[in-house]
């Protein structure tokens, strides 16, 4: 995808945000406020970001600011509404989607994949997604390496960039102990999580050890 967080226009933002509030039955039970005054709230977030660079002062006029934790709520709605529009409305649709962020994962038929991509591209033309096939029965997606079979099965495994060199975090380093610990953690819980073969999975215990 070429950029997400400053391509989502905020006034197509606010409108998508408002529709997902008011189908939202449990909204009552949140807050007080009411739909309206929510969404006031959140087009003054959207729309209060300003910079200084060089003795300057400037405002960001589109898209939502990188790095806002209220940015990356939006960005999930926006594409998940995109999502919606793209599935109802294509013959070609996939078998599989799967998203993260920006990153989608998606299981189609190899002579449907340039037409869907157009298809998604046409849909909503603010965000524009690229496209990368698998190589060898294989593709890349966050962190894992997705694999498919001879007879259609997928197997996933931890994927690593060929520049990676396994360093995380100095032990000996001044940084909180939970810290140094949450690395191992981290590292152990995305073999239970990725690893769907148990020989695998005991190997990548094996190098994080």
């Amino acid at each position: 995808m070429i950029s997400l967080f400053t391509k989502i226009p905020i006034e197509l933002a606010l409108e998508v945000s408002q529709r997902r509030l008011m189908i939202w039955t449990e909204f009552e039970n949140y807050t007080n406020w009411s739909i309206k005054d929510v969404c006031k709230g959140l087009q003054m977030c959207l729309e209060s970001t300003f910079l200084h660079f060089r003795g300057k002062d400037y405002k960001q006029v589109f898209g939502t600011v990188v790095g806002s934790r209220v940015s990356a709520v939006v960005a999930n709605i926006f594409m998940e509404d995109i999502e919606s529009r793209v599935i109802k409305t294509c013959f070609y649709a996939p078998r599989l989607w799967k998203r993260y962020v920006d990153d989608t994962l998606v299981l189609n038929e190899r002579r449907y994949l340039t037409n869907f991509a157009d298809h998604i591209n046409i849909t909503e033309p603010f965000i524009q997604f690229t496209m990368e096939t698998d190589t060898n029965g294989s593709v890349r997606f966050p962190d894992v390496l997705v694999k498919r079979g001879t007879i259609g099965q997928i197997s996933t495994s931890v994927y690593r960039k060929a520049a990676h060199t396994g360093r995380y975090l100095n032990y000996g380093s001044e940084h909180p102990l939970q810290h140094k610990r949450s690395v191992v953690n981290t590292l152990l819980h995305r073999a239970d999580a990725i690893w769907n073969d148990e020989q695998d999975r005991q190997e990548e215990i094996a190098t994080i050890k």
